[in-house]
């Protein structure tokens, strides 16, 4: 069974919007904020017991982007700032009570 949920809102000069789908034992979830120049998206995957998210915010001719990545116990996080030409990335892995950082 499939099951899809669509709503958005709208107030002030902003716009959200949420779309959701259900099937197969997995949930996928994409919200969007546009308010004042800036977007802002966010979309989580749920399946087979991991759990997926990036979330990307853009402003002011800069992009923000965070990957997370949970399952079996670890998480893997991974953010990258784009911005006048140039990109930082940062890897983070979380495992058994240690952090390693990239």
């Amino acid at each position: 069974m499939r099951v899809e949920t669509r709503e958005t809102r709208e107030a002030e000069g902003s716009v959200e919007k949420s779309e959701t789908t259900e099937a197969g034992g997995s949930v996928e979830t994409r919200e969007t904020r546009e308010a004042e120049g800036s977007v802002e998206k966010s979309e989580t995957t749920e399946a087979g017991g991991s759990v997926e998210t990036r979330e990307t915010r853009e402003a002011g001719g800069s992009v923000e982007t965070r990957e997370t990545r949970e399952a079996g116990g670890s998480v893997e996080t991974r953010e990258t700032r784009e911005e006048g030409g140039s990109v930082e990335t940062r890897k983070t892995r979380e495992e058994g009570g240690s952090v390693e950082t990239r």
